[in-house]
């Protein structure tokens, strides 16, 4: 990155509504955008704590400022319309991806009508090669169609919760400490060494590991049933020390 472009970031703690009061209060006037995950998803499962979405929300608007959401992971886990409709704070634009097209190469961005307006009244130009793509967007299409299900996220969040809570239950068993965070639909795990041993879980016997080493989240496809539950915590039981992505 341009020396000249770092220069004008500030970035900030995720989740430290303090630290963000008090940069809008020193520069708020000075701010194009506040670029933010609603729910951080590239470290674990990590939410927002109660009130700290809604004041992006407000600060950014008092100041002016554009509150951008990336919703390239949160995008369509939550609810259909997203963490933004999940947690009910709506920012001025949003980036989504393969999430939207039920994992087909696609991306798109959406915002508010005055921002948008600018693409298109011609204002600024945002073409490119694969732009309306047929393909990807039949992809998005039937996406979107199948996640209209009355009761889907309810019924992936239960199942989800319930894996969540099996889990944490197998390894207090097992005397292993784990931490299991998310939202039913979207989980991670992490673990330490068991104690005394030195040794990580993924070279213990019997022991747990968690993709990326927990930086990363599972989510639970639309497919994912009961089954599908009893096969992941058998396989975190199987002698082999595994996870499984459901």
């Amino acid at each position: 990155m341009p020396a000249e472009l770092a220069a004008t970031l500030i970035v900030l703690t995720w989740n430290d509504a303090e630290s963000f009061a008090a940069v809008m209060a020193e520069h708020g006037d000075q701010v194009a955008a506040v670029i933010t995950e609603p729910a951080v998803f590239n470290t674990g499962c990590i939410l927002p704590e109660p009130g700290y979405l809604e004041l992006l929300r407000e600060l950014t608007a008092r100041h002016g400022a554009l509150l951008i959401f990336d919703e390239v992971i949160t995008g369509f886990r939550f609810a259909r319309g997203g963490a933004q409709e999940y947690f009910g704070v709506t920012p001025d634009l949003t980036t989504m991806a393969k999430g939207l097209g039920g994992g087909f190469p696609v991306a798109a961005i959406g915002g508010s009508r005055e921002v948008m307006s600018i693409i298109a009244d011609g204002r600024y130009s945002h073409s490119g090669t694969y732009n309306a793509n047929v393909a990807a967007c039949a992809a998005v299409s039937a996406t979107m169609d199948l996640l209209a299900e009355p009761g889907l996220f309810e019924r992936q969040r239960a199942l989800g919760e319930r894996l969540m809570a099996e889990l944490r239950s197998l390894a207090g068993a097992a005397g292993l400490p784990v931490i299991v965070e998310g939202l039913g639909c979207s989980r991670s795990g992490s673990a330490t060494a068991r104690s005394g041993t030195g040794a990580t879980p993924s070279a213990t016997p019997g022991g747990i590991c968690s993709p990326d080493g927990g930086r990363r989240c599972c989510c639970a496809a639309c497919s994912f049933t009961r089954a599908s539950t009893r096969t992941c915590l058998y396989r975190w039981c199987t002698p082999t020390p595994t996870w499984t992505r459901c």
